[in-house]
């Protein structure tokens, strides 16, 4: 024992040792990510004159921009409050534009507007979000040059950092790249021999017309790439930070994550005491639409779907409605409002490329049959759903994994995940529950003198590049879970055939996890912290109940 303990203590200090110097050898290039991160500094500064494209800005002492820098443009719109101390929280901002710098004096800022028209008094920034960037490493540059310069633009957590394995001499191949990613702006690096080393060349260009921001170079030594070489097999990345992180009031519930407008780009949708708000995730959430006619309404499920295939997702919402009873509610929207396109008693739930429908009982909760709708100048339920006895709408995912035939997977009523074969046998199912759920409701008995249980909406279950993403909750004790959680994770389940193999996909979401939701290779997670607060805003005397929404990226 004495002897493994020893081994083990020595690899551990050989480890941190390498890892001390590996980390001492990547000091020439800090000046250059250091100066990199300086030109994506947040900045906010108001317009001061605007004629036709032309637009004037406030110089502000210590802000440091470059001719060629592009500012977001906003409006400030009406105040919001907290629901429930009325508290003023901020401003609604609508984005208008985009500003280009295209000159720099001792007291003002110049610039012309790419898109958009600005007006005097809006507001023009680098947003406070992780600029997304593509990495491109040309072949010209040792690996390990690059490798380590990709990890110290990651250190700086400015950069949501997309990587490549594409291999061109084009820079517009790059550049189609980069867009087809969502990227922002490309990081570009190629190299060519010097007496002493490599003269190391990063490039910055943005991603829409492949403009160039800026270009250094830097002459690296031949014994610092020696170095990297000797100690990159001990490198280690931790690879589970959010990359944005928005602090937002108690009263946010439920999220969805779609393109509403059919642009291309994704919008984020939060259910805020019974409004559904519609955001621009890249701009600090910036407000662009809302829902106000179900107000009086508690809010159970939210998500989305391009159901009648015009390149616009729908929105389907379920809440508790009138006289207590389950209403759903089928949204799209046309310019800037949203038109309602279905209204139906009962559940609602998207599911891959089409939306189910249930019957609710006051009695039971859920009730009957679960069917597809159809779509065909209206919605109707049409196809019936085969699925296992007491399995109900939100419950549930049916996939065939490795083409080893379809499965099910699905809760039970204890919170517990099982895996139905073809003939609805159980054939796997978790050792514990998964932590319980957000929402759960009361039956209504048949007299007063019984009590009837209760009927509770289960987490949404994604099929992410064949993997099933399931919610785990670990609450502050064992026993019960009245005193809330202390933390969340979200795991990745894949059926083998004789096994379920597991993944944690993100690990220490802290306290607990009210709804997420998946969107290409991100992962959106709203969650509430451990007792419902957050101690450190008690201990700096500002509001302590809080909601959290965090992104992660996450990878197959």
């Amino acid at each position: 024992m004495l002897k493994k303990s020893l081994i083990l203590i020595s690899l551990i200090a050989l480890f941190l040792l390498v890892r001390n110097s590996y980390g001492d050898t990547l000091s020439p290039l800090k000046p250059l990510r250091d100066e990199t991160v300086g030109f994506f500094k947040p900045v906010k500064l108001e317009v001061v004159s605007v004629k036709d494209k032309n637009v004037t800005i406030r110089f502000v002492e210590g802000v440091k921009l470059v001719v060629g820098m592009r500012l977001d443009v906003f409006r400030e719109g009406q105040t919001f409050y907290h629901p429930v101390t009325n508290e003023p929280l901020g401003n609604f901002e609508k984005p208008v534009g985009i500003l280009e710098v295209v000159e720099i004096s001792s007291n003002t800022i110049s610039g012309t507007m790419l898109t958009g028209v600005a007006l005097t008094g809006d507001r023009a920034r680098i947003s406070k979000s992780k600029i997304k960037a593509l990495f491109y490493q040309d072949k010209s540059v040792n690996w390990h040059l690059g490798d380590s310069y990709f990890r110290l633009l990651k250190d700086a957590q400015r950069f949501e950092l997309i990587d490549t394995s594409i291999i061109t001499d084009s820079m517009e191949t790059v550049r189609q790249e980069a867009s087809a990613h969502g990227a922002q702006i490309i990081v570009f690096i190629d190299g060519q021999q010097s007496e002493t080393g490599i003269l190391f060349r990063e490039r910055v260009f943005w991603v829409d017309d492949g403009k160039e921001i800026f270009s250094k170079s830097i002459d690296i030594p031949n014994e610092y790439i020696a170095k990297l070489v000797e100690a990159a097999p001990f490198a280690v990345t931790v690879e589970n930070e959010p990359i944005l992180t928005f602090k937002l009031s108690s009263g946010f519930s439920l999220v969805a994550v779609a393109d509403l407008n059919g642009d291309g780009k994704e919008e984020i949708i939060l259910s805020l005491e019974g409004v559904i708000k519609v955001f621009d995730p890249g701009a600090d959430l910036a407000f662009l639409y809302d829902i106000d006619e179900l107000r009086n309404y508690e809010h159970i499920y939210i998500n989305c779907v391009d159901i009648n295939k015009n390149g616009k997702d729908e929105l389907v919402v379920s809440v508790i409605g009138e006289r207590d009873a389950v209403q759903s509610y089928i949204y799209e929207l046309a310019g800037e409002k949203f038109n309602l396109l279905w209204k139906t008693d009962g559940f609602l739930r998207t599911y891959t490329d089409s939306i189910l429908y249930q019957k609710f009982s006051k009695r039971e909760g859920y009730k009957g049959q679960i069917y597809e709708l159809s779509w065909v100048d209206g919605f109707k339920p049409s196809t019936p759903i085969d699925v296992p006895e007491n399995i109900n709408i939100y419950d549930f995912i049916q996939t065939d994994v490795y083409g080893l035939g379809a499965y099910t997977l699905a809760y039970d009523k204890n919170n517990n995940l099982n895996v139905y074969d073809k003939s609805k046998k159980v054939i796997w199912q978790t050792e514990k529950r998964l932590g319980g759920y957000a929402k759960e409701f009361e039956r209504q008995p048949h007299n007063i003198m019984v009590d009837a249980g209760t009927w509770h909406i289960n987490d949404k279950i994604y099929n992410w590049h064949n993997n099933l993403v399931v919610v785990d909750r670990v609450p502050f004790t064992n026993m019960v879970t009245t005193l809330g959680f202390k933390e969340s994770k979200l795991y990745a389940l894949r059926w083998n055939g004789v096994a379920m193999e597991k993944d944690l996909v993100i690990d220490k979401i802290s306290g607990n996890l009210l709804d997420y939701a998946i969107y290409k290779d991100k992962a959106y997670v709203l969650s509430r912290p451990p007792l419902g607060v957050d101690i450190k805003y008690i201990v700096k005397g500002k509001n302590p109940v809080l909601t959290y929404l965090s992104v992660y990226a996450i990878n197959p």
